[in-house]
């Protein structure tokens, strides 16, 4: 939930002019649906028996309300895309690749950068990646290389 909140801030605060984010995605009830992740499992399954909410669409029509507001697919359209940089990971079953994907084009297509790797197998690329995200701002902000 960090790169997603802090994308999300990025959209709606002028103050923050640029980003580099990991393993981030858009349309928050459908990766809550989506997710192998355990704890997330155990949310959605509590919910889809209490609320009765049987189809991907019901689940994901009842959370849209709650989550729109902290969603990154609410607000891409303030981003200009030159300012941001995605890293995700090809094999991530927490935030899968097609809701980066819907991101990544809600976001008006800004660079984006795949690891082969999942969302917590990320480790091996992460300083790599971090390397990637300060040339970024650099760029952004107009620092020279080196």
């Amino acid at each position: 939930m960090g790169g997603i909140l802090a994308l999300t801030l990025m959209e709606v605060d002028p103050r923050i002019r640029a980003g580099f984010f990991l393993m981030v995605g858009g349309g928050l009830p459908e990766i809550l649906h989506d997710s192998s992740e355990r704890p997330v499992r155990v949310f959605r399954e509590r919910l889809q028996s209490e609320q009765d909410l049987d189809t991907r669409e019901a689940f994901v029509a009842y959370l849209r309300p709650y989550v729109g507001v902290v969603d990154p697919l609410t607000y891409a359209a303030h981003i200009d895309p030159r300012t941001v940089l995605l890293a995700s990971g090809r094999f991530d079953r927490v935030i899968r690749p097609q809701h980066t994907h819907a991101l990544w084009q809600a976001l008006g297509e800004p660079t984006w950068i795949r690891v082969p790797a999942g969302h917590y197998q990320l480790f091996p690329f992460f300083w790599w990646s971090i390397g990637r995200g300060a040339d970024h701002l650099d760029r952004v902000f107009g620092k020279p290389p080196g």
